[in-house]
């Protein structure tokens, strides 16, 4: 049986204007345990 994981994933984003904006991006993810929802992603 499968469980909803909500996982974030921060990362360094360039805009348009040239600056460098750190961002967090949630994902929901479809894993039987977090290590398995961490290597999805």
């Amino acid at each position: 049986m499968y469980n909803w994981f909500e996982c974030k994933v921060r990362y360094d984003k360039t805009l348009d204007t040239g600056m460098i904006k750190t961002v967090t991006e949630p994902y929901l993810v479809d894993a039987m345990s977090f290590t398995e929802a961490e290597a999805r992603i």
